[in-house]
């Protein structure tokens, strides 16, 4: 009965609009405070932005579903912040690539189209029919007009648009299938041996002249870039509130007069017998008064409910529905639960389900937070709000004193009470630690006004209530590296290479022996795999795929050479080519193949979209 009433609360519908509908999350910065110039977007795709509200909103919405599936707690070893940001991030922006490919291919989403969708919600539904009144509640409630909802809503089903078209366009006939059942469920009898380049490291020889031959023939790869320090003085509002002072009597006031927030949420155990009204609810009415004579003579409530009771969901428990809180039942039901004493049984309850006789069981929470136990809490609160209030206050003033005063940070130090400080060398793009390791205080320090007028930076925020001005303290111009303090680097790089071509030749020639049928020698480390499957990971993923890229040997066993990335050489044999049987169950198979088809089809359009779109990401 539990998730009976709970499915037609107004309660759970607001919190079901909160996964399925975009929740306006209004995230004010240090720019919008300021008034100060545009902030950087999220990110831009051809030039269309993705707002940093956008991706906070996402990010929010993604947090409270995953809240939800972990009880409310997010595991902080397998959730981090920036890199879920960085998925979401990801995600808006294929989005935005869909978008403006199913505007080019003049994809549309008509009004007609529009609202039957949205009348299909059964959220918005009364008695069975679509309701315009509970439509434009609902959406009130969250905030949103019905414009911005079937904004989003279009944009959603165009992106379902472009996506089924390229589903609808994979084919694939019986042969095909077939033919890729037994490629992708192949197995190979190989053979392999494996030479490691660090093994001829000794027997390699780097001459002088070799040395300098490198360097010469490659100058651009030797070069210092350009590198600068920079001082800066940094604003950041939780250093402010470690400062800020709280007497005792303020704590006390607070609480006294937020006492009412520190409540815990009262639930209530109840157990319930319904009897749904059908023609004659007079009847059903009669019959529960009935039943109430019985549980007042002394008859078992769990054994009623099991008889009587019309609730599937509860019946069996004996009526049970467990706790819960105010907002979730029907109003009448409701109400009757919270009247009622631990213990008491209610008298015939009519909600719009029916008749009820409730027992109420147990009785939890309520009750208030002592001073004690919140007084940290309010310190922290207050501290909070103080600090917000000067953070702002002071990155006002260091706005316009950097400004204003632009040759210097002597006097908005002074002014505000920070200490000047300096990085170390740092060029575009690779930090020196420090705030040089974020793209965006790079940026600053690079402009041009900041670089080559020796301006003050405008504030660079680097998190909420966080900021930083900069201007460059010291400039070293791009250099040629001299031979000597790269030698080392390239004598290693040299030695690497030829060790690379001395295990080459000697794969190449165990290959040929082995294809004259000669015979290895025994200190040399020959391995047989049986079977071996096409989504082997052992010994070796690049291996395993080169061994299944060999053509089938015409006599076997067939010898070859393969180089791997790393640079190590493999001598390989393939023996036999095991092709499998297809399966009986031939028209599943071809669903599944065409289900994957059209989702690897669906995910290489979007990877040729991605590469082909200017996307930019502000550092």
């Amino acid at each position: 009965m539990l998730n009976f009433i709970r499915n037609r609360a107004q309660s759970w519908i607001a919190w079901v609009i909160v996964g399925l509908i975009i929740i306006p999350f209004a995230l004010f910065g240090l720019n919008q405070y300021m008034g100060g110039g545009k902030d950087l977007p999220a990110a831009t795709v051809n030039g269309s932005e993705i707002t940093k509200r956008q991706l906070e909103s996402a990010y929010y919405r993604q947090r409270t579903r995953l809240q939800e599936m972990f009880g409310g707690e997010l595991p902080a070893n397998l959730f981090s912040e920036q890199a879920m940001k960085q998925q979401i991030l990801q995600r808006l922006i294929e989005d935005e690539i869909v978008l403006q490919q199913a505007a080019k291919q003049q994809m549309r989403i008509g009004a007609v189209q529009l609202a039957q969708e949205i009348r299909a919600i059964e959220l918005f539904h009364n008695e069975g029919q679509f309701d315009p009144q509970q439509y434009e509640t609902l959406l009130a409630r969250q905030g949103m007009s019905p414009a911005y909802f079937e904004g989003q809503m279009a944009q959603d089903m165009l992106q379902q648009q472009f996506r089924n078209s390229i589903h609808a366009s994979a084919f694939i006939t019986p042969t095909e299938a077939a033919a890729y059942y037994q490629l992708q469920h192949q197995q190979r009898d190989v053979g392999y041996l494996l030479l490691q380049p660090q093994s001829y490291l000794e027997q390699t020889e780097v001459a002088e002249a070799d040395i300098e031959a490198f360097y010469q023939q490659n100058l651009p790869t030797y070069r210092t870039p350009e590198r600068i320090s920079i001082n800066y003085l940094e604003l950041n509002q939780a250093d402010l509130a470690v400062d800020i002072a709280v007497e005792e009597a303020e704590l006390q006031s607070r609480y006294e007069a937020q006492k009412l927030n520190y409540r815990t949420e009262e639930e209530r155990s109840a157990a319930h017998i319904l009897l749904e009204v059908g023609g004659d609810e007079a009847a059903v009415k009669a019959q529960a008064e009935e039943l109430y004579q019985q549980l007042q003579q002394g008859a078992d409530f769990a054994a009623l409910a099991q008889t009587h009771s019309q609730d599937p969901g509860s019946a069996s428990q004996g009526g049970e529905l467990g706790f819960f809180g105010r907002g979730v039942m029907d109003d009448a039901f409701e109400e009757a639960v919270f009247t009622l004493q631990a213990g008491e049984i209610s008298q015939p309850i009519r909600s719009s389900f029916g008749y009820h006789l409730i027992k109420l069981n147990e009785i939890r929470g309520g009750e208030s937070k002592s001073f004690a136990e919140v007084k940290d809490q309010l310190k922290q609160e207050i501290q909070q709000q103080r600090s917000d209030e000067k953070f702002y206050d002071l990155a006002d003033k260091l706005a316009n004193l950097a400004y204003e005063h632009p040759d210097s940070l002597v006097l908005a130090a002074e002014e505000i009470g920070l200490k000047i400080q300096t990085s170390e060398l740092f060029s575009r793009h690779r930090g020196g630690g420090g705030i040089t390791d974020i793209g965006a205080v790079r940026q600053a320090a690079f402009n041009d006004e900041v670089l080559l007028n020796g301006y003050n930076s405008e504030v660079v925020e680097l998190d909420k209530n966080h900021i930083v001005v900069v201007r460059v303290n010291e400039r070293i111009a791009e250099q040629q590296q001299p031979l000597e303090e790269v030698r080392t680097t390239i004598l290693e790089q040299l030695r690497q290479q030829q060790a690379v071509e001395t295990a080459q030749k000697e794969a190449l020639k165990l290959q040929q022996q082995l294809a004259q049928g000669g015979e290895l020698d025994p200190t040399l480390s020959w391995e047989r795999i049986e079977a071996l499957k096409r989504s082997a990971t052992e010994p070796d993923p690049e291996l395993v795929r080169a061994l299944f890229k060999l053509p089938h040997p015409e006599q076997a066993p067939l010898f070859d050479h393969i180089e791997l990335a790393d640079g190590r050489q493999a001598v390989v044999a393939l023996y036999r080519v095991i092709t499998p049987e297809l399966p009986a169950e031939g028209p599943s198979q071809l669903t599944r193949l065409q289900q994957a088809l059209s989702e690897y089809d669906l995910q290489a359009t979007l990877d040729y979209l991605r590469s082909q779109a200017e996307v930019v990401i502000p550092q």
